[in-house]
C-alpha cells in the first residue's frame, strides 16, 4: 500500500477512495436497514470510518517487520583472540635415548632369532630400571652416569646393527671361518650388554657409585665398536674377561 501522491487530484488520491467505499457500504447496509441511520448519516459516518481504515493500513504497512539491534557506536568491537597452539612437551634425555634403542631394537627385530630378541627385550627391562632409577634420585652424578650408559649402549649397537643388516639374510645363520655365524656373534655382544647392564643395576640399587662410575668406564672400554662381518676381513670374538 502506497501513500498518496500530491500531484493527483483530491477525489483520486487513495484515502479519498477508502472514504467513498466505506460511504457505499454504510449506504448499502442502511438500505438492507441493518443501520438505522438515514442516508446522510450513513454516507458521512462510512467516508470516515473508511479514511480511518486507510490509515491504520497505512500505518501498519510502514512499520518495520524487525528492528535490528545495532552495537552502540562507540563501542570497539574486539578482535577475535586465537588460541595458541600448546608447545608439546620437550621429550628428556633419558627417553630419548630409549627412543633410539627401541628404533635399533625395531630394525632387527625380524632377522635376528628367538634367542636374541628375547636378549634384547632382558636389555631393554634393565634400561627401564636405570631410567625409573634416573626419574627418582636427586644425585646430579648418578643421572649424568645413567645418561652415558645409556649413549654408549646406543653407539655401540648402531654401527653393529648397521653391518649385521647388510649381510645377506641367507648367510646370518652360515658359520664363518672362526666357526661362528653372525647371528652367533649378535647374540655374544647381546649377551655381553645384558651382563654389565645387570651389573650395573645392581651397583645402583647398592647406593655404590663408585663402582657405578668405575664399571660405567668399564664399559666404555669394553664396548669400543669392533668391525663385524667386513668382507675380506676375519670376524673376532670379544674375549671373556
Amino acid at each position: 500500500m502506497t501513500q498518496k501522491n500530491s500531484h493527483l487530484p483530491y477525489w483520486k488520491t487513495a484515502d479519498h477512495l477508502f472514504g467513498c467505499y466505506g460511504a457505499i457500504i454504510f449506504c448499502v447496509l442502511a438500505l438492507i436497514q441493518v443501520i438505522p441511520l438515514g442516508w446522510f448519516g450513513c454516507s458521512v459516518l462510512g467516508y470516515i470510518l473508511g479514511r480511518l481504515i486507510y490509515f491504520v493500513l497505512l500505518q501498519l504497512h510502514t512499520q518495520p517487520i524487525y528492528n535490528p539491534i545495532t552495537p552502540p557506536k562507540h563501542i570497539t568491537p574486539q578482535a577475535t583472540r586465537l588460541a595458541r597452539p600448546s608447545v608439546k612437551e620437550s621429550i628428556s634425555p633419558e627417553q630419548k635415548l630409549l627412543n633410539e634403542f627401541l628404533k635399533l631394537q625395531f630394525q632387527v627385530r625380524d632377522l635376528l632369532p628367538a634367542t636374541a630378541n628375547a636378549k634384547f627385550q632382558d636389555i631393554h627391562a634393565l634400561i627401564v630400571v636405570l631410567i625409573q632409577k634416573f626419574k627418582r634420585t636427586q644425585d646430579i652424578n648418578t643421572q649424568n652416569e645413567i645418561l652415558k650408559i645409556q649413549t654408549i649402549i646406543n653407539n655401540y649397537l648402531a654401527p653393529t646393527i648397521k653391518n649385521y643388516q647388510e649381510l645377506p639374510v641367507l648367510f646370518l645363520d652360515r658359520k664363518m671361518n672362526n666357526e661362528h655365524s653372525p647371528n652367533d656373534l649378535m647374540e655374544q655382544q647381546l649377551d655381553l650388554i645384558h651382563h654389565e647392564l645387570l651389573e650395573i643395576t645392581q651397583y645402583i640399587f647398592q647406593n655404590d657409585f663408585d663402582k657405578l662410575v668405575m664399571h660405567g668406564e668399564f664399559l666404555q672400554q669394553k664396548l669400543k665398536p669392533p668391525v663385524f662381518f667386513k668382507v675380506g676381513q676375519a670376524l673376532s670374538v670379544p674375549q671373556e674377561s
